[in-house]
């Protein structure tokens, strides 16, 4: 089986796998898997229970967390996570339009 690399976005950094990101960052690959999962991932390498939120803007308006935009916006969490990772890998500088305006995120 052939070995695919995951390119994954950690606070602005864009690590070519999430095994790279991991050693850069002293944690397992585990743990950034479970944070991608999570939607947690600039909070990794941070210690335990790290409250950092990342803003995001919607269609113009702002938002203090993904959870927020997504229940505004009445679309299931983990699948605006999904649309949020999506628009840090999508090379426009983490914009990504969507059906319900333009999402932005911090890289």
């Amino acid at each position: 089986m052939a070995n695919h690399p995951n390119p994954c976005r950690v606070r602005g950094v864009l690590y070519p796998s999430q095994t790279a990101a991991a050693r850069a960052l002293g944690v397992t690959k585990t743990t950034v898997g479970m944070a991608l999962n999570r939607g947690a991932i600039d909070t990794i390498g941070l210690g335990k229970n790290s409250t950092l939120r990342t803003p995001i803007r919607v269609g113009g308006k702002s938002y203090r967390s993904q959870y927020e935009a997504a229940s505004a916006h009445g679309i299931g969490y983990s699948n605006f996570k999904y649309l949020v990772h999506k628009a840090k890998l999508a090379g426009r500088g983490g914009k990504l339009p969507t059906p319900f305006g333009l999402l932005e995120v911090p890289l």
